[in-house]
């Protein structure tokens, strides 16, 4: 099992884009108890692609991947003192271990969301 790498990514990069795109397909299949189509999630795409509240000063998204395989993500939004975390999506099923994430050997153990 190759390495996850959880990287800090523009929301308007394609990884970000993917990972954002898996995010409301997920949202709105659930919110409807039905697959979204292809029309709604382009809608909230194209509504959100100016979400400057996941760039610097104002927060960050954060995309994991493996090899070239977008994984999930996560948003964070700085809100003076505190951080809010937002668009968390992670595919399923997702299947890592510890040392994937760079846990130390003793650390290591076989982790599964």
């Amino acid at each position: 099992m190759s390495e996850v790498a959880i990287r800090r990514a523009a929301p308007s990069g394609a990884q970000a884009q993917n990972a954002l795109r898996a995010y409301y397909d997920d949202i709105i299949s659930r919110y409807y108890q039905r697959p979204a189509e292809s029309a709604e999630v382009d809608a909230v795409m194209k509504e959100r692609s100016h979400d400057e509240l996941l760039l610097p000063p104002h927060g960050l998204l954060l995309v994991a991947c493996r090899r070239e395989s977008v994984l999930g993500c996560v948003g964070l939004r700085i809100l003076g003192d505190i951080g809010e975390v937002t668009r968390l999506h992670v595919t399923t099923p997702l299947e890592v271990t510890a040392s994937d994430l760079g846990c130390s050997p003793r650390s290591r153990r076989k982790l599964v969301t």
